[in-house]
Protein backbone atom coordinates (compact mmCIF):
# COMPACT_ATOMS: atom_id res chain seq x y z
CA UNK A 1 0.00 0.00 0.00
CA UNK A 2 1.23 3.52 -0.58
CA UNK A 3 -0.27 7.30 -0.98
CA UNK A 4 -0.34 6.56 -5.10
CA UNK A 5 -3.15 3.54 -4.14
CA UNK A 6 -4.63 5.47 -1.69
CA UNK A 7 -5.42 8.27 -3.98
CA UNK A 8 -6.43 6.33 -6.52
CA UNK A 9 -8.89 4.80 -3.57
CA UNK A 10 -10.31 8.17 -2.91
CA UNK A 11 -11.23 9.06 -6.90
CA UNK A 12 -8.14 11.26 -7.30
CA UNK A 13 -7.39 9.33 -10.82
CA UNK A 14 -3.99 10.30 -10.29
CA UNK A 15 -1.78 10.33 -14.11
CA UNK A 16 1.99 9.70 -14.79
CA UNK A 17 3.70 12.73 -15.80
CA UNK A 18 7.28 11.42 -15.18
CA UNK A 19 9.61 8.25 -14.44
CA UNK A 20 11.80 10.56 -12.38
CA UNK A 21 11.70 9.22 -9.03
CA UNK A 22 10.22 5.98 -9.23
CA UNK A 23 7.16 7.42 -11.15
CA UNK A 24 5.69 11.00 -10.16
CA UNK A 25 1.89 11.40 -10.58
CA UNK A 26 -0.62 14.46 -10.93
CA UNK A 27 -4.07 14.53 -9.70
CA UNK A 28 -6.41 17.13 -8.17
CA UNK A 29 -5.45 17.89 -4.61
CA UNK A 30 -8.18 15.81 -1.94
CA UNK A 31 -8.01 18.99 -0.09
CA UNK A 32 -8.16 21.90 -2.15
CA UNK A 33 -9.15 21.14 -5.01
CA UNK A 34 -7.61 21.83 -8.67
CA UNK A 35 -6.79 20.26 -11.82
CA UNK A 36 -2.69 19.05 -11.28
CA UNK A 37 -1.80 20.64 -8.42
CA UNK A 38 -1.41 17.53 -6.05
CA UNK A 39 2.21 15.20 -6.81
CA UNK A 40 2.46 11.82 -5.66
CA UNK A 41 6.18 10.20 -6.08
CA UNK A 42 5.26 6.47 -6.00
CA UNK A 43 8.61 4.92 -4.78
CA UNK A 44 9.02 7.68 -2.66
CA UNK A 45 5.79 7.48 -1.28
CA UNK A 46 5.32 10.92 -0.71
CA UNK A 47 2.66 13.64 -1.90
CA UNK A 48 3.06 17.42 -1.78
CA UNK A 49 0.01 19.73 -2.93
CA UNK A 50 1.91 23.48 -4.59
CA UNK A 51 -1.43 25.20 -3.86
CA UNK A 52 -2.42 24.41 -0.30
CA UNK A 53 1.50 22.74 0.64
CA UNK A 54 0.09 19.65 2.26
CA UNK A 55 2.85 17.22 2.26
CA UNK A 56 4.13 13.64 3.63
CA UNK A 57 3.40 10.28 3.53
CA UNK A 58 0.87 7.81 3.86
CA UNK A 59 -0.04 8.75 7.45
CA UNK A 60 -0.02 12.23 7.34
CA UNK A 61 -1.86 11.63 4.27
CA UNK A 62 -4.58 10.31 6.37
CA UNK A 63 -4.53 12.63 8.85
CA UNK A 64 -4.59 15.81 6.51
CA UNK A 65 -7.73 14.04 4.09
CA UNK A 66 -9.73 11.78 6.52
CA UNK A 67 -9.31 13.92 10.06
CA UNK A 68 -8.06 11.02 11.38
CA UNK A 69 -5.79 10.92 14.84
CA UNK A 70 -1.94 9.88 14.13
CA UNK A 71 -2.98 5.93 15.44
CA UNK A 72 -6.19 5.73 13.92
CA UNK A 73 -3.99 6.58 10.89
CA UNK A 74 -1.65 4.18 11.69
CA UNK A 75 -3.78 1.58 11.96
CA UNK A 76 -6.02 2.16 8.73
CA UNK A 77 -2.72 2.66 6.42
CA UNK A 78 -1.63 -1.05 8.42
CA UNK A 79 1.92 1.09 9.60
CA UNK A 80 3.28 0.28 13.16
CA UNK A 81 2.99 3.18 15.20
CA UNK A 82 6.58 4.84 15.49
CA UNK A 83 8.27 3.89 18.79
CA UNK A 84 9.20 7.52 20.34
CA UNK A 85 12.06 6.64 22.39
CA UNK A 86 13.43 4.86 19.18
CA UNK A 87 16.09 7.30 16.87
CA UNK A 88 14.66 8.24 13.86
CA UNK A 89 16.05 7.33 10.31
CA UNK A 90 18.29 9.94 9.52
CA UNK A 91 17.15 9.64 5.97
CA UNK A 92 13.90 10.78 6.59
CA UNK A 93 14.87 13.49 8.49
CA UNK A 94 14.82 17.15 6.73
CA UNK A 95 17.45 19.35 7.28
CA UNK A 96 17.31 22.04 9.56
CA UNK A 97 18.72 24.94 7.02
CA UNK A 98 18.04 28.32 8.64
CA UNK A 99 21.26 27.80 10.92
CA UNK A 100 23.39 26.44 8.64
CA UNK A 101 23.40 29.16 5.60
CA UNK A 102 25.87 31.76 5.70
CA UNK A 103 25.10 34.37 2.33
CA UNK A 104 28.46 34.59 0.49
CA UNK A 105 29.44 38.23 -0.69
CA UNK A 106 29.37 38.17 -4.23
CA UNK A 107 32.26 38.89 -6.65
CA UNK A 108 31.99 41.74 -8.40
CA UNK A 109 33.34 41.39 -12.40
CA UNK A 110 36.23 42.95 -13.32
CA UNK A 111 36.58 46.75 -14.49
CA UNK A 112 37.42 45.09 -18.14
CA UNK A 113 34.74 42.81 -18.26
CA UNK A 114 31.96 45.35 -17.21
CA UNK A 115 33.65 47.60 -20.00
CA UNK A 116 33.11 45.39 -22.48
CA UNK A 117 30.02 43.56 -21.49
CA UNK A 118 28.13 47.53 -21.41
CA UNK A 119 29.45 48.12 -24.72
CA UNK A 120 28.43 44.59 -25.92
CA UNK A 121 24.85 45.10 -24.57
CA UNK A 122 24.69 48.52 -26.24
CA UNK A 123 25.42 47.06 -28.86
CA UNK A 124 22.91 44.20 -28.67
CA UNK A 125 20.20 46.25 -28.05
CA UNK A 126 20.30 48.29 -30.85
CA UNK A 127 20.07 45.05 -33.06
CA UNK A 128 17.10 44.12 -31.22
CA UNK A 129 15.42 47.52 -32.18
CA UNK A 130 16.79 47.05 -35.65
CA UNK A 131 15.91 43.57 -36.03
CA UNK A 132 11.55 42.94 -35.69
CA UNK A 133 12.18 39.06 -35.81
CA UNK A 134 14.59 39.57 -32.87
CA UNK A 135 11.99 41.76 -31.17
CA UNK A 136 9.38 39.12 -31.81
CA UNK A 137 10.79 36.68 -29.80
CA UNK A 138 10.72 39.11 -26.97
CA UNK A 139 7.18 39.88 -27.76
CA UNK A 140 5.64 36.53 -28.03
CA UNK A 141 6.87 35.75 -24.17
CA UNK A 142 4.85 38.94 -23.23
CA UNK A 143 7.18 41.57 -22.93
CA UNK A 144 6.22 44.50 -24.82
CA UNK A 145 8.25 46.80 -26.78
CA UNK A 146 8.60 49.64 -23.37
CA UNK A 147 10.17 46.88 -21.32
CA UNK A 148 12.76 46.02 -24.21
CA UNK A 149 13.90 49.58 -23.81
CA UNK A 150 13.54 49.81 -20.07
CA UNK A 151 15.34 46.66 -18.78
CA UNK A 152 18.21 47.01 -21.99
CA UNK A 153 16.76 43.79 -23.32
CA UNK A 154 19.07 42.92 -27.32
CA UNK A 155 19.80 40.52 -30.05
CA UNK A 156 23.21 38.96 -29.95
CA UNK A 157 22.95 37.93 -34.09
CA UNK A 158 25.94 35.62 -34.01
CA UNK A 159 27.75 33.17 -31.86
CA UNK A 160 31.21 34.65 -30.46
CA UNK A 161 34.29 33.00 -29.00
CA UNK A 162 36.79 35.67 -27.51
CA UNK A 163 40.19 35.68 -25.61
CA UNK A 164 39.30 34.97 -21.49
CA UNK A 165 41.92 37.61 -21.07
CA UNK A 166 40.03 40.83 -23.41
CA UNK A 167 37.59 41.17 -20.88
CA UNK A 168 40.01 40.88 -18.25
CA UNK A 169 39.21 37.10 -17.01
CA UNK A 170 42.09 35.03 -16.02
CA UNK A 171 43.06 32.30 -18.53
CA UNK A 172 41.96 28.73 -18.35
CA UNK A 173 42.61 27.72 -22.35
CA UNK A 174 39.52 27.62 -22.90
CA UNK A 175 37.46 30.72 -24.86
CA UNK A 176 34.69 33.20 -23.47
CA UNK A 177 31.71 31.69 -25.44
CA UNK A 178 29.32 34.32 -26.26
CA UNK A 179 26.42 32.74 -27.66
CA UNK A 180 23.87 33.26 -30.44
CA UNK A 181 20.59 34.61 -29.13
CA UNK A 182 18.39 37.34 -26.77
CA UNK A 183 20.71 39.00 -24.21
CA UNK A 184 19.25 39.44 -20.82
CA UNK A 185 21.61 42.20 -18.81
CA UNK A 186 21.66 42.45 -15.03
CA UNK A 187 22.55 46.04 -13.29
CA UNK A 188 23.89 45.71 -9.76
CA UNK A 189 21.72 47.12 -7.60
CA UNK A 190 24.15 49.99 -5.64
CA UNK A 191 26.22 51.15 -8.16
CA UNK A 192 23.82 50.96 -11.32
CA UNK A 193 26.84 49.10 -13.33
CA UNK A 194 25.88 45.94 -15.06
CA UNK A 195 27.14 42.90 -13.17
CA UNK A 196 25.60 39.70 -14.98
CA UNK A 197 25.21 38.64 -18.62
CA UNK A 198 22.54 36.05 -19.54
CA UNK A 199 21.67 34.89 -23.22
CA UNK A 200 18.78 32.78 -24.06
CA UNK A 201 20.58 30.50 -27.29
CA UNK A 202 18.49 30.73 -30.36
CA UNK A 203 19.43 27.44 -31.58
CA UNK A 204 18.60 25.85 -27.70
CA UNK A 205 16.92 22.55 -28.95
CA UNK A 206 15.36 20.06 -26.53
CA UNK A 207 17.98 16.80 -25.71
CA UNK A 208 21.28 19.87 -26.02
CA UNK A 209 23.30 18.80 -23.58
CA UNK A 210 24.11 22.59 -23.35
CA UNK A 211 22.37 25.03 -21.28
CA UNK A 212 19.49 26.85 -23.01
CA UNK A 213 20.39 30.37 -20.50
CA UNK A 214 24.06 30.66 -20.81
CA UNK A 215 25.24 32.94 -18.12
CA UNK A 216 28.45 34.47 -19.59
CA UNK A 217 31.82 33.96 -17.55
CA UNK A 218 32.91 36.73 -15.21
CA UNK A 219 29.14 37.59 -14.49
CA UNK A 220 28.32 38.44 -10.45
CA UNK A 221 26.54 35.65 -9.06
CA UNK A 222 24.02 37.40 -7.50
CA UNK A 223 20.15 36.94 -8.21
CA UNK A 224 18.73 39.54 -10.47
CA UNK A 225 16.79 42.18 -8.59
CA UNK A 226 13.96 44.05 -10.68
CA UNK A 227 12.18 47.15 -9.29
CA UNK A 228 12.14 48.11 -5.53
CA UNK A 229 12.89 45.86 -2.77
CA UNK A 230 13.17 48.24 0.02
CA UNK A 231 9.50 49.09 0.56
CA UNK A 232 7.31 46.41 -1.57
CA UNK A 233 6.79 42.58 -1.25
CA UNK A 234 9.67 40.07 -3.26
CA UNK A 235 8.20 37.45 -5.25
CA UNK A 236 11.35 35.26 -6.19
CA UNK A 237 11.04 33.37 -9.49
CA UNK A 238 13.68 31.14 -11.51
CA UNK A 239 14.08 33.22 -14.69
CA UNK A 240 14.80 36.91 -15.27
CA UNK A 241 12.16 37.27 -18.46
CA UNK A 242 9.79 36.01 -15.84
CA UNK A 243 10.77 38.48 -13.42
CA UNK A 244 10.73 40.74 -15.94
CA UNK A 245 7.39 40.19 -17.07
CA UNK A 246 6.32 40.60 -13.23
CA UNK A 247 7.51 44.03 -13.13
CA UNK A 248 5.70 45.04 -16.43
CA UNK A 249 2.78 44.65 -15.41
CA UNK A 250 2.60 44.80 -11.52
CA UNK A 251 6.10 46.29 -11.15
CA UNK A 252 4.04 48.81 -8.21
CA UNK A 253 2.65 45.88 -6.39
CA UNK A 254 5.79 44.48 -6.13
CA UNK A 255 9.36 43.39 -6.29
CA UNK A 256 10.78 40.57 -8.62
CA UNK A 257 14.00 38.47 -7.72
CA UNK A 258 15.15 35.98 -10.58
CA UNK A 259 17.33 32.98 -8.96
CA UNK A 260 18.66 32.04 -13.01
CA UNK A 261 18.09 28.42 -11.68
CA UNK A 262 16.30 26.11 -8.61
CA UNK A 263 19.23 25.39 -7.01
CA UNK A 264 20.65 28.68 -6.60
CA UNK A 265 20.65 30.75 -3.44
CA UNK A 266 20.86 34.48 -2.76
CA UNK A 267 24.31 36.13 -1.66
CA UNK A 268 24.43 38.31 1.36
CA UNK A 269 22.85 41.64 -0.23
CA UNK A 270 20.20 39.21 -1.83
CA UNK A 271 19.57 37.90 1.76
CA UNK A 272 19.32 41.02 3.45
CA UNK A 273 16.54 42.20 0.93
CA UNK A 274 14.76 38.99 1.30
CA UNK A 275 15.12 39.54 5.57
CA UNK A 276 13.72 42.91 5.64
CA UNK A 277 11.37 42.38 2.64
CA UNK A 278 7.95 42.86 3.77
CA UNK A 279 6.44 39.49 2.22
CA UNK A 280 7.93 36.97 0.13
CA UNK A 281 6.49 34.89 -2.57
CA UNK A 282 7.98 31.88 -3.78
CA UNK A 283 6.74 30.64 -7.41
CA UNK A 284 9.96 29.12 -8.74
CA UNK A 285 8.96 26.60 -11.83
CA UNK A 286 6.28 23.91 -10.92
CA UNK A 287 8.55 20.83 -11.00
CA UNK A 288 9.70 18.36 -8.44
CA UNK A 289 13.49 20.71 -8.42
CA UNK A 290 10.87 23.58 -7.27
CA UNK A 291 9.58 21.12 -4.63
CA UNK A 292 12.77 20.56 -3.34
CA UNK A 293 13.87 24.01 -2.96
CA UNK A 294 10.86 25.70 -1.37
CA UNK A 295 11.69 23.16 1.36
CA UNK A 296 14.90 25.19 1.85
CA UNK A 297 13.49 28.26 1.30
CA UNK A 298 10.73 27.68 3.96
CA UNK A 299 13.55 26.59 6.52
CA UNK A 300 15.15 29.60 6.19
CA UNK A 301 12.58 32.38 5.45
CA UNK A 302 9.74 31.02 7.56
CA UNK A 303 7.46 33.88 6.23
CA UNK A 304 7.66 33.03 2.83
CA UNK A 305 4.27 32.42 0.97
CA UNK A 306 4.19 29.74 -1.82
CA UNK A 307 1.99 30.61 -4.47
CA UNK A 308 2.10 28.75 -7.94
CA UNK A 309 0.07 30.90 -11.14
CA UNK A 310 -3.25 28.37 -11.60
CA UNK A 311 -1.74 27.31 -15.13
CA UNK A 312 1.51 26.63 -16.63
CA UNK A 313 4.51 25.94 -15.16
CA UNK A 314 5.83 29.59 -14.58
CA UNK A 315 4.62 32.94 -14.68
CA UNK A 316 5.76 33.32 -18.57
CA UNK A 317 3.74 30.25 -19.36
CA UNK A 318 0.39 30.92 -17.73
CA UNK A 319 0.54 34.57 -19.53
CA UNK A 320 0.87 32.91 -22.51
CA UNK A 321 -1.92 30.68 -21.27
CA UNK A 322 -4.18 33.88 -20.62
CA UNK A 323 -3.72 34.25 -16.71
CA UNK A 324 -3.43 37.55 -15.83
CA UNK A 325 -0.32 37.90 -14.23
CA UNK A 326 -1.45 41.32 -12.03
CA UNK A 327 -4.68 39.95 -10.82
CA UNK A 328 -2.48 36.61 -9.67
CA UNK A 329 0.06 38.43 -7.69
CA UNK A 330 -2.64 40.84 -6.38
CA UNK A 331 -4.78 38.10 -4.80
CA UNK A 332 -1.49 36.46 -3.66
CA UNK A 333 -0.20 39.05 -1.87
CA UNK A 334 -3.55 40.68 -0.57
CA UNK A 335 -4.01 37.34 1.41
CA UNK A 336 -0.38 37.97 2.91
CA UNK A 337 -0.23 41.51 3.64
Amino acid sequence: MGVLVFAVEDGLNPKKVASTKGGEYHSPCPGCGGKDRFIIWDKLNRYWCRQCDRRGDEIQYFRDFHGLSYMEACQKSSTAPRDKSSKRNPFLKEKTYAFQFQPKVAKTPPVEWKRHAEAFTRYCHEQVKDNHLALDLFLRRGLSEESVERFHLGWNPTSLWINRSHWGLESDGRKLWIPKGLVIPTYDRSAAELSKLKIRRSDWQTGDKLPKYVEISGSMQTPSVYGDPKSRPIVVVESEIDAILLQQFAGDLCCSMALGGASKRPDADGHRLLVHAPAIVFSLDVDQTGAIAFRWWREVYPRIMLRFPPVGKSPGDAYVMGVDLREWIGIALSEEL
